[in-house]
């Protein structure tokens, strides 16, 4: 069984931290950090050595791609979806090809996570305020565990590419948030860079690798 340590560095916030693979689940009480028209002042979110792990609700993705749809008739294949909602709002569709998730974050320890959150209210009132969140997130953490749902690929942009060469020209529709950009050292070069257009470079590299994936 994990065995998780609780930290409260102060009132509104609790942080559960998972032995060995780095993980860590944070709540905290805080103002919206960006626009969304639910305006949550509570968030739910995770950190790795490597990454930040967020649930990107539908709203969000309706603002930043206007024109993406829930389409159960097209294969989508999204690049670090981390928790987010889209791909599990797509399998209650019922789609004609199962969703493919890249990301290779750990979804079972995740949703050991949660569980551990929501048993801990009493410890931490925080996961009480965010229950609904974490609810939430929970539910959608366990779509992306359902392999007769979501085809999840462990592994980042690049590595799926090199060992998956099924993958390439399958996708109708490609879904990417800045995922991959947490990833340098695999998505097209070293990991650090120091200039604007060094960004701009890694991010065209990515662009080119994600249109691989489509038909």
């Amino acid at each position: 069984m994990n065995q998780f340590d609780l930290i409260l560095p102060n009132a509104d916030t609790a942080m559960l931290y998972a032995p060995g693979p780095n993980y860590r689940l944070v709540a905290t009480k805080k103002p919206p950090t960006r626009v969304s028209t639910k305006l949550r002042t509570e968030e739910v979110y995770f950190k790795t050595a490597a990454a930040v792990i967020t649930g990107r609700d539908l709203d969000e993705y309706r603002q930043q791609f206007p024109e993406l749809p829930l389409d159960p008739t097209k294969r989508v294949i999204e690049i670090g979806p981390g928790l987010a909602e889209y791909i599990p709002a797509l399998t209650k569709l019922q789609p004609q090809e199962r969703p493919i998730a890249i990301d290779p974050i750990d979804y079972a320890l995740i949703k050991a996570m949660l569980e551990e959150a929501l048993h801990r209210a009493v410890q931490a009132p925080i996961f009480q305020d965010v229950h609904a969140r974490l609810t939430e997130l929970l539910e959608r953490a366990d779509i992306f565990l359902d392999a007769s749902k979501i085809e999840h690929i462990p592994m980042t942009l690049g590595e799926a590419l090199r060992s998956r060469p099924d993958l390439h020209g399958t996708g109708d529709i490609v879904i990417d948030s800045h995922g991959p950009t947490q990833y340098l050292e695999t998505e097209g070069g070293p990991l650090w860079i120091k200039t604007t257009q060094e960004v701009r470079q890694r991010i065209h590299t990515i662009q080119l690798l994600e249109q691989l994936l489509l038909k």
